[in-house]
């Protein structure tokens, strides 16, 4: 973990290369503030934080980290149109995702991506969406009933529509969950839109569609306290970070998933008992996902609040981060010290150890997701993943997975897969090779000329990149 002095220093630099390169209007400010804020030091800026400065004691960090715009390309399965090609036919190889009717003047700087959609963010704050709109989630204001003239399917980059949101605000961040999608302004305001099945969209409400981006209510959020990071990740809840270092959470909490002592569904923002996290630590990073939510603290403390298993309610694999005797927890419980950095879904988890030159895996290992070697379906404790395939000294800078299929991305802008190949996903020459236990180069030598990969991300049977182009 880098010291505060430390980061201090880099966000003096960012603030200089981004005053260096004409970010100087108010939109341009507030992205600073985001990835300057007091409570995110230096990992996990949607906008970009190097890795190298903020994670010295070790070789791994398993976030992207990416500033600058890039095109995105994707490969394979096709599910709802969601890859933003204008069908919804397999792409068998790299394809550039189409920017029809989006000016070349408006770069990509954040995907997020979820079973069946794709959202991308761009530099002058729109945001943008394809794949199904089955429950509004597109931000289109498709009612959901038969006869709407709205589409329930979208098969290209679709802009969506501002709702509640004044005309001066600006998107700075993303993040999707099941069938719902938040957004965060430049007047760190919060919006929501798609299924508000358990009240996740923070509306005081819940079971029914919010068709365009509706303001959240504050809920137990002060006046004086402004939210700074919004979390989420293929679950029925969110997480709200403000620049006091205090978590809200709504959503469903059958399993204790909000941290708030009780089993209880909450239908606006709601503050996180601190739990087991001391007074002093500051909170850098959350993970919602599944029935559990999982954080971070700024000296490598990792703690988990929910149900202490990776899978489904009934998954008989025993233990998430947590001890394997604890079932489920409804408050932040410590699980780990000594994380520089970490990753998890539904299905498992990963962790990279401070001055440990390696990535630990646990959770379900169906198809070989874990990449530890081997084919138990299970994984109960820490597990080393077998790197042999990666060169010594090329850093994993950032995992994704949906708990099935896991890409590894590295420093010199390689990928590298395990798990389920089922339909060649990871493009290996062997293609009828289902199912692979340990990372294994992805080739993406079909990529343009001059591509460095920024990023990935993975949707189980199909993969996103984003790829900056460099210039002649």
């Amino acid at each position: 973990m880098c010291s505060r002095a430390v980061c201090g220093l880099l966000v003096l630099l960012v603030a200089a290369r981004a005053s260096n390169t004409g970010c100087q209007d108010d939109y341009c400010a507030a992205l600073e503030e985001h990835r300057q804020s007091v409570v995110d030091w230096c990992l996990n800026y949607p906008f970009g934080c190097n890795h190298t400065s903020t994670n010295a004691t070790s070789q791994y960090s398993l976030s992207n980290t990416t500033s600058q715009p890039f095109e995105i390309y994707v490969f394979m399965d096709n599910d709802a149109g969601r890859l933003g090609l204008g069908h919804e036919d397999r792409a068998k190889d790299w394809t550039m995702i189409l920017r029809k009717g989006i000016p070349k003047s408006e770069g990509f700087v954040k995907t997020s991506v979820a079973a069946s959609n794709t959202y991308v963010l761009t530099d002058q704050g729109n945001v943008y969406g394809v794949g199904s709109n089955e429950y509004g989630q597109l931000g289109t204001n498709f009612s959901g009933t038969a006869g709407d003239e709205v589409s329930l399917l979208e098969l290209l980059l679709t802009p969506m529509l501002r709702g509640d949101m004044s005309e001066t605000e600006r998107v700075i961040d993303i993040v999707s969950g099941v069938d719902s999608v938040l957004l965060l302004t430049d007047q760190n305001n919060v919006y929501g839109a798609g299924h508000n099945a358990y009240g996740q969209l923070g509306l005081n409400s819940s079971g029914h569609i919010v068709a365009v981006p509706t303001l959240m209510l504050r809920g137990d959020i002060p006046a004086d306290e402004k939210v700074t990071n919004i979390y989420g990740y293929r679950a029925n809840h969110y997480a709200l970070l403000t620049n006091a270092s205090k978590l809200y959470a709504m959503g469903s909490n059958n399993y204790g998933q909000l941290g708030i002592g009780s089993e209880v569904d909450k239908t606006v923002p709601t503050l996180m008992l601190r739990g087991d996290i001391l007074e002093h630590e500051i909170i850098v990073d959350v993970r919602p996902a599944g029935y559990r939510t999982t954080i971070r603290t700024d000296v490598g403390a990792l703690y988990s609040t929910g149900f202490n298993s990776f899978g489904a309610a009934n998954s008989r694999c025993s233990s998430a981060f947590l001890r394997s005797d604890i079932r489920q927890v409804n408050v932040p419980t410590r699980a780990h010290v000594g994380v520089s950095d970490f990753f998890a879904t539904d299905q498992n988890g990963y962790i990279s150890a401070s001055g440990d030159n390696a990535i630990y895996a646990i959770g379900r290992n169906y198809a070989g997701a874990l990449g530890i070697n081997i084919t138990d379906i299970c994984r109960d404790k820490l597990t080393p993943m077998v790197l042999d395939n990666i060169p010594e000294g090329d850093a994993i800078v950032q995992i994704a997975s949906e708990g099935t299929t896991t890409l590894l991305r590295t420093e010199s802008g390689n990928i590298y897969g395990t798990g389920r190949n089922n339909l060649n996903q990871l493009n290996q020459e062997d293609s009828s090779t289902t199912i692979i236990y340990a990372p294994v180069l992805v080739p993406t030598d079909t990529l343009p000329a001059g591509s460095t990969i920024v990023g990935v991300k993975c949707y189980g049977d199909g993969v996103l990149l984003e790829v900056v182009h460099q210039e002649e």
